[in-house]
């Protein structure tokens, strides 16, 4: 399959298929949710994803995560090319207004109005330029320190805590912090009411 020239699939075993690049958004954002099984997560996305049924479900999964790779073969797990080895370069939850924003700076393309197909907002989002703020973050967090300078390796260390993806154990220590800081305020509050 050649984007420039071949028409892009508008089926998937020849079962209609919803292309929106919004559809392999939310399956991505589900299959990353903690709250959701994998086997839900997949379960919703093939609703969404076709809009014929399938009778073939292994077929089905099969023909979804093709269309969610663009056509490409999965990847090898000895595969690796530069940057930290299995570090999230990005989120659809947490880098939404970075997304939309470059894509609107770069391309002119309003994602609350535009209906794109998946392949194509993909090649888009691929050929981001180094400038847009959403490449740079990615480039932090990817980045591999070994070999860096003293110096550089302190930067990128700072950029990638300053940018980190949030985990489930990153949010829960965030709410645990903010419940402990205002059961302290709370708690100072009644010394001070009762003159302690």
């Amino acid at each position: 399959m050649n984007i420039l020239i071949d028409r892009l699939p508008e089926t998937v075993d020849g079962l209609r298929v919803n292309t929106d690049y919004r559809y392999m958004v939310l399956f991505e954002l589900m299959n990353q949710d903690p709250q959701i099984a994998q086997w839900e997560a997949i379960d919703r996305a093939l609703a969404l994803f076709y809009i014929d049924q399938p009778t073939d479900l292994d077929q089905a999964v099969e023909g979804m995560l093709w269309f969610y790779r663009c056509g490409q073969d999965p990847p090898k797990q000895t595969e690796h090319i530069g940057g930290s080895r299995g570090a999230q370069a990005y989120s659809f939850e947490q880098d939404a207004a970075y997304i939309y924003s470059a894509f609107w700076a770069q391309y002119h393309l309003d994602l609350q109005q535009e209906r794109m197909h998946w392949w194509k907002f993909r090649a888009l989002f691929s050929g981001l330029y180094e400038q847009v703020p959403l490449t740079k973050i990615m480039g932090y967090r990817t980045a591999d320190t070994k070999g860096m300078d003293r110096g550089t390796k302190a930067f990128y260390n700072r950029m990638k805590r300053q940018y980190a993806i949030e985990t489930k154990e990153m949010r829960q220590q965030k709410s645990y912090q903010a419940y402990k800081e205002a059961m302290q305020q709370y708690v100072a509050k009644r010394f001070a009411e009762n003159g302690m």
